[in-house]
């Protein structure tokens, strides 16, 4: 099982992906967040094995 980590300030884009990725077995989407600071607190309690997110975030970035 793939563990991912969706991050991006845009609500409809967190949710599009989450969808498209719910259709496949081997993925699991363990969190969604919206800013960079989440990301970081997402990753310590989460630990992904994906992360896709968005460069520019609010709070922090990169």
């Amino acid at each position: 099982m793939i563990k991912v980590l969706i991050a991006d300030d845009q609500k409809l884009i967190r949710e599009s992906l989450k969808i498209v990725l719910d259709t496949y077995q081997d993925i699991q989407v363990i969190d969604t967040v919206g800013d960079g600071k989440q990301v970081l607190e997402s990753i310590e309690e989460q630990e992904p094995d994906v992360i896709l997110m968005d460069i520019c975030m609010p709070n922090m970035d990169g």
